[in-house]
């Protein structure tokens, strides 16, 4: 009995109620923190989650919905976010726009092929990537210089495919020549508003965007600038 009525004092004094208090609070905000750093994943599940719940054919809606808006981003996420296993698919599908769309669905596509062990077309399409960037880093403003660049396409994944045909003059004159041919199918003339922000932090420079009538000469310039080096990487094997 003694031992109760001390126990029932120490509850009721102002003490263990303010440490009690103390430890709710604790919890509490344990609690809160833990659902704000859990709450940005549980986000992106629930947005791959509703991606992946509509049917394929959505994607001609969305990429309507993109290129109305001028927002290359809209489409690049819900491509994103897509089984890999479509992506023959949705390449397919979005081939004809290749010129309006980012140049970031072409790495994921090129990721795509090399996980597939379709090694030759992967290096195709991550060398078009590599060429579609470059043309977006020079509307964002950035300088075209061999450090600037490096730094920007460094972020590019390699494979070893790719690396045994940059090895290679003369293959990779060929691959190149075939990124030309696909280019000037599908002229480029997609917003690079979804790749500035990471030229920018990639090169630590703040640059303004080109005028859009300015790119025209920027991709002309980009083409003569690139045929001339397919001859220099032909004329070192003749």
């Amino acid at each position: 009995m003694a031992e109760e009525k001390i126990s029932e004092k120490i509850k009721g004094s102002w003490e263990f109620k303010t440490v009690f208090f103390i430890l709710r609070v604790l919890g509490v905000l344990a609690f809160v923190v833990y659902l704000g750093m859990s709450a940005p994943a549980a986000f992106a599940w629930g947005q791959v989650f509703w991606v992946r719940s509509q049917p394929l054919a959505q994607l001609e809606t969305i990429r309507d919905r993109a290129l109305a808006a001028d927002d290359p981003m809209l489409l690049t996420n819900w491509v994103q976010r897509r089984p890999m296993f479509e992506s023959d698919e949705i390449m397919q599908r979005l081939e004809p726009d290749s010129g309006k769309i980012g140049s970031l669905l072409f790495l994921r596509y090129a990721r795509y092929l090399h996980q597939a062990g379709q090694n030759e077309e992967a290096a195709f399409w991550q060398l078009y990537a590599r060429y579609r960037l470059r043309y977006d880093a020079l509307r964002c403003g950035a300088p075209d210089g061999p450090e600037t660049m490096t730094m920007i396409l460094g972020f590019l994944a390699q494979n070893d495919v790719q690396e045994s045909i940059e090895a290679d003059d003369q293959k990779l004159a060929t691959e190149i020549e075939r990124v030309l041919k696909f280019d000037a199918k599908y002229p480029a003339e997609n917003n690079p508003s979804d790749i500035c922000p990471i030229v920018q932090k990639l090169s630590g420079g703040n640059y303004a965007m080109v005028p859009r009538e300015n790119w025209a000469v920027i991709r002309h310039t980009l083409r003569m600038v690139t045929e001339l080096s397919i001859k220099e990487m032909q004329g070192e094997k003749n």
